[in-house]
């Protein structure tokens, strides 16, 4: 994604950013446009911050589905259509009429995730070690599954607002009549979503509400999940275990179209080097930063399975 706010593109900016994260120092302050505000932290060079979200995109299913939009300025809301328009037949002559759609404001604030990473200064000197590589993977793991856990079940406060929120996530399309799941309860959730959802939908769970509904059979013995491990009832099941297990009062089962969850990044992901902290104990240390909200701008294109009470 370009940034434009925060678009440090020339080679002399790679060079001196990994070799300041390298030897600890700091950059120069010709490159103040690449620092992000409050934490003293540099975005990565392009290249770098390209392949950073990549990793984030594998290990994070919201950054492949969703809806992620830079808002690297001041304006924290934003307008969306909450219902849609339908064309309608007019008499040659007559007047148009206008359309009525329901306009729903939402504010985006900042919430800030960060993490510490240590590395022994040996292996940071060791002219055969990508520390490139090291530091990418190593931060854009924590934070792929940080950012997945809030954007299922974060609360809003001092953090994004996840899917299975009570107020402001999706809506329950299925209520069990028992602490299990039945086959019928599963296609029932399926068809409490509006069709024009459904065509882009996913299922989302943990791999042992999976378990559970692969073992479901019929009263001849068969299994009621077909064949393909990947696919129910037609549609791509995405397994993330961050997803509550089957339990009282729990939402183990989301299906709909996480198009309509947004994430908007108000700073990328930016890192600097801990100085001193480690030294004496021969580690070098390094901070990362995102700011970052999540919301569900539609709440009827997801609908989850709740376990009875």
């Amino acid at each position: 994604m370009k940034n434009p706010k925060f678009n440090p593109t020339d080679t002399n900016y790679e060079r001196i950013f990994w070799n300041s994260l390298r030897k600890q120092t700091v950059l120069i302050t010709e490159h103040s446009h690449a620092k992000a505000p409050m934490t003293n932290a540099y975005v990565l060079p392009t290249v770098q911050a390209g392949e950073y979200l990549e990793e984030l995109e594998k290990e994070n299913f919201f950054r492949r589905l969703g809806t992620v939009l830079p808002m690297y300025y001041n304006d924290y809301t934003v307008s969306t259509i909450a219902t849609d328009a339908e064309a309608q037949w007019v008499a040659e002559g007559d007047n148009i009429p206008e359309d009525e759609e329901v306009l729903n404001t939402y504010r985006f604030d900042t919430h800030k995730l960060s993490s510490i990473a240590k590395i022994h200064i040996n292996l940071l000197e060791d002219e055969g070690f990508d520390f490139e590589e090291w530091i990418l993977k190593k931060f854009s793991h924590r934070f792929a599954h940080a950012e997945a856990k809030a954007f299922l079940v974060g609360t809003g406060k001092g953090e994004p607002l996840g899917i299975l929120a009570d107020q402001g996530g999706a809506e329950v399309g299925v209520t069990t009549n028992s602490a299990s799941i039945t086959f019928d309860e599963v296609m029932a959730l399926f068809h409490s979503l509006d069709p024009r959802f459904r065509e882009n939908a996913v299922w989302v769970m943990n791999d042992a509400t999976a378990l559970a509904l692969r073992t479901l059979k019929d009263n001849d013995g068969n299994y009621l999940w077909g064949p393909s491990a990947e696919k129910l009832l037609g549609k791509t099941v995405i397994i993330c275990n961050q997803v509550p297990d089957i339990a009282s009062g729990n939402k183990p089962i989301a299906f709909g179209d996480f198009s309509y969850y947004w994430i908007m990044e108000r700073v990328p992901f930016a890192i600097r080097p801990l100085t001193e902290k480690y030294h004496m104990a021969q580690y070098r240390g390094y901070v990362g930063y995102e700011h970052l909200d999540g919301k569900l701008i539609r709440p009827e294109a997801i609908k989850v399975l709740k376990i009875a009470a």
